[in-house]
């Protein structure tokens, strides 16, 4: 009696079984891989990272650098917007915040030029007495960040390090804007670029699942929240929420993204147009919305320099 064949269904079916299993079986390293024992043993074909990342259940195999990476790939290349803030303390009394912003990438093919990566532009109009008042601040790889600061007023014998007639270069890494629970690095084109980072078990927040990547500022970065953990969704890369720590490790301030205001711009990229800030010890909050937004629009350079900062363009 003559043995039976496999059918060739069965042969292929079989080999793409073992193939996703040894993917998946290299990417856990269950596999050390070391080469063919002699000259004479099958070669085996290593999956490529393609091969992996598909084999394997979406975003297994990403570090928690790579996470960031697309977390910041998901962001204009340039943006004019009126943010509005609603700032609330201990007792309920609000303050109304409204900010002329805009950003740009500077990066030319995606390299840092004389190390700058963006610059963010702001300008208040409201409350009243603080019209006029303008930043700029410089987003850099490989060192600090540059923030700038102008404001009119008129009486020039007032003293005060946010009131002056000239731009004047100041540290603010980590500092709030005026009266709200937002810091202005964190208004800035994204920053935490120069960072260590580590990928934490994937969470799930307000229904959503998101990777988790906890990332801690170099040395030189000279901020008040030197650590912090995002939780960004595994659909389109959007910080849904984030934790801040300062240099003591007490946990200070918690942003949350309303997840119902999730909303796809052009260039397919994705953005939350409000979110939450508390500060955990003052026990204040704000709520930034971003009431309109012009994407990528072609911003000349000359609107991002000190001299920009005493124009009301």
């Amino acid at each position: 009696m003559s043995q039976s064949q496999p059918s060739p269904f069965f042969g292929d079916r079989f080999r793409a079984s073992c193939r996703v299993l040894s993917i998946a079986a290299l990417a856990a390293g269950a596999i050390p891989w070391s080469g063919p024992a002699h000259a004479d043993a099958p070669r085996v074909e290593l999956p490529t990272p393609e091969e992996v990342e598909a084999a394997l259940p979406a975003g297994a195999s990403l570090t928690g650098r790579e996470i960031w990476q697309r977390f910041l790939a998901n962001r204009f290349r340039s943006a004019t917007a009126m943010l509005h803030i609603t700032s609330v303390d201990p007792g309920g009394g609000a303050q109304e915040t409204l900010l002329r912003v805009r950003w740009k990438d500077f990066r030319v093919e995606g390299e840092a030029v004389d190390s700058v990566i963006g610059k963010t532009w702001v300008r208040f109009e409201e409350p009243f007495d603080l019209r006029s008042f303008s930043y700029l601040g410089i987003t850099r790889r490989g060192e600090p960040d540059l923030h700038f600061i102008y404001r009119e007023r008129d009486d020039p014998t007032q003293e005060s390090p946010l009131a002056s007639r000239r731009v004047r270069r100041i540290r603010l890494d980590g500092v709030g804007i005026l009266g709200t629970d937002y810091t202005f690095d964190q208004i800035a084109f994204h920053a935490l670029e120069d960072a260590s980072y580590r990928r934490l078990p994937d969470e799930e927040v307000d229904g959503r699942p998101v990777y988790v990547v906890e990332a801690r500022l170099a040395d030189y970065m000279d901020t008040r929240y030197p650590t912090t953990r995002a939780y960004i969704g595994r659909e389109h890369y959007v910080l849904i929420r984030q934790v801040f720590w300062d240099r003591a490790g007490v946990e200070r301030r918690e942003l949350r993204a309303n997840v119902e205001t999730l909303e796809e711009f052009d260039g397919g990229l994705w953005m939350a147009t409000q979110s939450t800030m508390y500060d955990l010890k003052a026990r204040t909050r704000s709520t930034l919305t971003i009431e309109s937004v012009a994407a990528n629009p072609d911003l000349p350079d000359r609107l991002f320099t000190a001299r920009s900062l005493m124009s009301h363009q």
